[in-house]
């Protein structure tokens, strides 16, 4: 189902925004919503010792590289184009510093390392600000995912209904 510009945009900040707030919602016990996982090594949901700050990251960061992945995947199979392929990839530098702005939100490094991966990653799509799947940012990418695994907060991708 192809979904206007606007729309697809909006989702991706209102989804970081939403997982965001039921994230910070928890409590230092890391009680947070149900998560599933990619992975069959990971923890299915926060373990009682899991970091919130960083589950709080975690459920952002998972939206946003959803969103990047999803509307990739739409652009390669001609559901977007560059323009609304390049809109979704230049949320990404708002919601990394919604994060650092954010007291609640943890890993402040790997959200740092991640903006400067943003700078050093050229974009491939024109209007685009860096590109989502360029070496630096992918690097910073798995260790963001790593220290969520290690926090028993797996970052998720969801893909959309016949999008495998």
């Amino acid at each position: 189902m192809r979904r206007p510009l606007h729309l697809k945009v909006t989702a991706a900040l209102g989804g970081a925004l939403l997982f965001g707030a039921i994230v910070a919602g928890c409590s230092a016990t890391g009680s947070a919503a149900p998560t599933r996982s990619e992975s069959p090594h990971a923890t299915a949901a926060p373990t009682p010792h899991s970091d919130a700050s960083i589950a709080l990251t975690c459920a952002v960061l998972g939206s946003l590289d959803t969103s990047l992945e999803d509307t990739a995947i739409e652009q390669h199979d001609g559901q977007t184009d560059p323009s609304g392929y390049a809109a979704v990839i230049n949320t990404t530098t708002n919601t990394l510093m919604g994060l650092r702005r954010n007291s609640q939100a943890g890993m402040q490094s790997e959200v740092w390392n991640l903006q400067e991966a943003v700078k050093t990653s050229p974009p491939t799509v024109q209007g685009a600000t860096f590109d989502p799947h360029g070496a630096d940012f992918v690097a910073a990418l798995a260790e963001v995912k790593k220290a969520c695994e290690a926090n028993g907060t797996p970052m998720m991708l969801y893909a959309p209904v016949g999008q495998g």
